[in-house]
């Protein structure tokens, strides 16, 4: 019997687990947003009741907009600490009670104080039944304080997922010494079922064991390396951009996605933004004419993430990347923009580290690692999210040829070194990141470039003859591209032409930019579109 899935099949077997039955109870402890990653929002629909705990005010909000449960507003904790007050440090869905948070290489940007509560507590005051059907724990390491206010035997769960690094056993001895049994485990949850009511595993087993017993001393050291690193970095270099950083402040931030005809891998790239650490972002999506299934993927796409959604379109002309990406920012918000190929997974702390290095005066070239055709094709029939996968995963994967190379994987904490002078080569488009001012002051892309090429390398051009200077992203914020079929490159020639007089000359502005758009583009939401003119 299998035991260990990837989490893209866990609402399906969550359905098979209770046969999706019409009636329930439901408890969501670290519930974050109504649908988007709700381990309870399949059972809401099928007409179970429930409750909801949350400790972020602004997202328990949302919940209680977007929801028929109960909510409650507070952190749940242990019995020594209810009644008080606790310290949350935030970084969106990894918020936690502990200051080093549980998931390595994400920082907090900022902490709160929140009412903390036993969860009997809560369960007694909602009039929570016995025995319970489903509960699900998600609180990024705080998991044994939980469960330290929680009378297992009194409530009898049927089912307990809980979220479990397995860093340590604690989380898992703690149910085994309830008198739960381990059965299976989807992505980071443990699934836990009354000992009595287990059903049989076979060879299963060893998958388990595998992940809990055998794999836990290298698990240590692996964090604890991650730890030091995390450390160092900011001793050398993070926490200096982020203090110095003008641009590092809680400002809005607008991703830029380019696609033309690519719905399986857009999914696969709005997935990846869906898990960023830093959600304080906008989405734009823009599409170079593709055809209508593009919409419907914006359209399904939109409810379901944490950020804003829009979408700006233009009929398809021969490859226009320029004009697009000048539609993008013109449909965008934030005050500093990112431009991403709809097939490139960034990192879940992409936005955050980007943030990190926003400066004004300053543009930020990341780079890539890039998939093999096969390991493409494997990756969008299962749903991998390859974009979390360790370094360790991806060194398997590069054994095996799937990725061409690791380098853009690693975290470095280069500091000062960034900022060396650098000159305009090597810069791609499909990770490059913008002050919106300086993409004002240059008139964004020049359109004058049609057809594969240079558009992007004429943009670095133009900025580096206003003043605007390189910093190098690299070892910090790369992104996993997606195999794909080779652009037509018969306007390469002209391309490299036209990049050849702008190099040659001052010129700042571009031939036909921003301005030539004239009011031709405005700010919607899904799903009406924002279209090209005429």
């Amino acid at each position: 019997m299998r035991t260990v899935f990837p989490d893209s099949v866990e609402d399906e077997l969550k359905a098979e687990f209770f046969g999706r039955s019409p009636a329930g109870f439901f408890v969501e402890v670290g519930a974050n947003e109504p649908r988007h990653g709700s381990q309870t929002w399949q059972f809401e629909q099928a007409g179970w009741n429930g409750v909801l705990v949350e400790p972020q005010p602004e997202l328990a909000e949302r919940l209680r907009a977007g929801r028929r449960a109960r909510i409650v507003a507070a952190a749940c904790s242990s019995p020594a600490n209810a009644g008080g007050k606790m310290t949350l440090f935030l970084s969106g869905p990894h918020s936690s009670l502990k200051r080093d948070l549980v998931v390595t290489g994400v920082a907090p940007h900022g902490t709160i104080e929140v009412p903390a509560r036993t969860l009997d507590d809560i369960l007694v005051e909602t009039g929570a039944p016995t025995p319970i059907d489903f509960i699900s724990i998600d609180v990024e390491g705080h998991e044994v304080d939980v469960l330290s206010g929680f009378d297992v035997a009194r409530w009898r769960p049927r089912l307990i997922l809980i979220e479990d690094h397995v860093s340590s056993l604690a989380t898992h001895r703690f149910l085994m010494r309830a008198g739960y049994q381990l059965i299976r485990r989807t992505g980071l949850n443990g699934w836990y079922v009354p000992r009595s009511e287990a059903p049989r595993v076979g060879l299963g087993w060893w998958q388990l064991a595998r992940k809990y017993y055998l794999a836990l001393p290298f698990r240590v050291l692996r964090d604890r390396k991650r730890r030091w690193r995390d450390r160092l970095r900011q001793r050398l270099g993070l926490g200096a951009w982020r203090r110095h950083s003008p641009l590092a402040r809680a400002q809005l931030m607008s991703i830029i996605m380019t696609t033309y005809n690519r719905d399986d891998a857009l999914e696969a790239a709005l997935r990846a933004l869906s898990r960023q650490s830093d959600r304080n972002f906008e989405i734009i999506v823009a599409e170079d004419g593709s055809r209508p299934e593009t919409a419907r993927v914006v359209e399904r796409w939109a409810p379901r993430l944490p950020v804003p959604l829009k979408h700006a379109r233009q009929e398809h002309d021969g490859f226009r990347g320029g004009e697009i990406r000048n539609r993008g920012i013109r449909a965008s918000a934030g005050t500093y923009c990112i431009f991403l190929d709809g097939d490139c997974l960034p990192r879940p702390d992409f936005v955050a580290t980007h943030r990190a290095l926003a400066q004004s005066g300053w543009f930020v070239t990341g780079n890539r690692i890039l998939l093999s055709r096969e390991f493409t094709a494997a990756v969008l029939a299962d749903g991998t999210a390859v974009e979390t996968w360790s370094l360790g995963a991806l060194m398997r994967e590069r054994l095996r040829g799937g990725v061409n190379r690791l380098l853009p994987a690693l975290r470095l904490p280069l500091g000062p070194l960034r900022n060396l002078p650098r000159g305009w080569k090597g810069v791609q488009s499909c990770n490059l990141a913008i002050a919106r001012e300086d993409l004002y002051r240059i008139d964004g892309f020049d359109a004058a470039y049609t057809g594969w090429g240079r558009e992007d390398s004429d943009l670095v051009v133009r900025l580096q003859h206003a003043g605007v200077r390189r910093k190098d992203g690299r070892f910090a914020t790369g992104v996993l591209h997606l195999w794909h079929v080779q652009n037509d490159r018969s306007q390469l020639p002209a391309n490299e032409a036209r990049l050849d007089a702008a190099i040659r000359s001052d010129r700042v502005r571009a031939l036909r930019g921003l301005s030539f758009l004239g009011d031709d583009v405005e700010t919607r939401e899904p799903p009406t579109l924002l279209r090209q003119g005429g």
